[in-house]
């Protein structure tokens, strides 16, 4: 099972305007994505829950997504801290060629779909440890998101290694968000930001 250590955040127009310049010069550019994601729950074993401060989370969750070029049937299993934040996600994924089919067996299973979330996404590798991606979401906005790739150490130490890349780059500060975009979408009236001094 894959780990998954990455940060979301936003940053101001032209602090972003020099992160992709940053990237332009020391990154390679992989391409422009379109994504369509779709969000499942079993209604008899749910994997949304309400948290002690009123969130919906979904501490596991099924996806099907569907790119430009592939598709895939995902499931995650985040790991929270005592807040709710998220720390890690596991993540088991396969590749798919119908997806189609696959959400109608799906939901002929008893699966309903809660969501759908479509994005479009510009994504660079840095040092073939880094994927730096540009996520404009539909009905949500712009976020930029750095995944720390094939990393098995500590998490806390896989963030820091994020941060200190952001230093590097030239930030001094960033507007993190600790969720993703399935629980911001469920909790609209929610304030995910954090600001965070590098």
């Amino acid at each position: 099972m894959q780990k998954e250590i990455e940060i979301k955040f936003k940053l101001e127009k032209s602090d972003n305007n020099n992160l992709k310049n940053w990237l332009a010069q020391n990154s390679k550019f992989m391409g422009i994505i379109n994504i369509t994601d779709y969000y499942l729950d079993n209604p008899k074993f749910s994997f949304y829950i309400k948290s002690q401060d009123q969130i919906i989370e979904a501490p596991n969750f099924l996806r099907v997504r569907v790119t430009d070029k592939d598709s895939f049937l995902c499931f995650k299993n985040r790991k929270i801290d005592n807040v709710g934040k998220t720390v890690s996600v596991d993540e088991l994924e396969t590749k798919i060629n119908e997806p189609e089919k696959i959400l109608e067996i799906l939901k002929y299973s008893g699966f309903t779909e809660i969501l759908e979330i479509k994005k479009t996404r510009e994504v660079y590798l840095y040092n073939n440890l880094f994927e730096v991606v540009f996520d404009n979401v539909d009905n949500l906005g712009n976020f930029i998101e750095i995944e720390l790739k094939n990393y098995s150490g500590f998490v806390d130490t896989g963030k820091q290694e994020i941060y200190n890349l952001l230093k590097k780059i030239g930030f001094k500060k960033i507007v993190e968000f600790d969720r993703g975009y399935l629980t911001i979408f469920l909790n609209p009236k929610i304030d995910f930001e954090k600001l965070i001094n590098l």
